[in-house]
């Protein structure tokens, strides 16, 4: 497994290693328009979000405790 505590900066919840196990960087990548809206739709969904609008469903706010909130979106 690669050693993360040589790379302090960065936040290991939010890394996707490759297949060795070393984390992954796409910065300064290039995609399509169309790999981008299937990467946002996908983000959405795995959020519990509406793909059409990107705010949160009420489900979604719920489990977090937070359907007070959806009196004021």
């Amino acid at each position: 497994m690669y050693p993360l505590e040589s790379e302090p900066h960065l936040n290991c919840k939010l890394l996707v290693m490759d297949g060795t196990g070393k984390p992954v960087s796409r910065k300064g990548a290039i995609s399509s328009l169309e790999d981008f809206e299937q990467l946002k739709d996908e983000y959405y969904q795995l959020r519990g979000w509406n793909v059409a609008t990107g705010m949160p469903m009420w489900e979604s706010l719920r489990k977090l405790g937070l359907q007070d909130v959806t009196i004021s979106i």
